[in-house]
C-alpha cells in the first residue's frame, strides 16, 4: 500500500533521507507500533470471550505468544 508506505517512512527527512537505517529504523517503529496495538487489542478480546469459550481463548493466547515473539523480534533488530 503506498499511502501506508509514504507514511511510515515520510517521517524520515533532511539529512536522515540519505541514510538507510533511519528508514530501516522508521520501518521497525512502525512494525513495532502495530504488533503492540494488536496485542492490546488481543487483551481486550480475551477479557471479552475469553471466559465465554475455552477455544477462543486459546486461541487469543496462541496469538498474545506470537506477539509477544515478534515484538522480541523487532526489538533485537533495533539492538543488533
Amino acid at each position: 500500500d503506498q499511502k501506508f508506505c509514504y507514511e511510515t517512512l515520510g517521517s524520515v527527512r533532511g539529512a536522515d533521507a540519505a541514510d538507510p537505517k533511519a528508514y530501516l529504523a522508521a520501518a521497525l517503529k512502525a512494525a513495532t507500533d502495530n504488533v503492540i496495538k494488536a496485542f492490546n487489542m488481543s487483551d481486550r478480546l480475551s477479557v471479552e470471550y475469553g471466559d465465554k469459550d475455552r477455544g477462543i481463548k486459546m486461541a487469543l493466547d496462541g496469538c498474545k505468544e506470537m506477539m509477544e515473539f515478534a515484538l522480541d523480534s523487532l526489538d533485537l533488530s533495533t539492538t543488533v
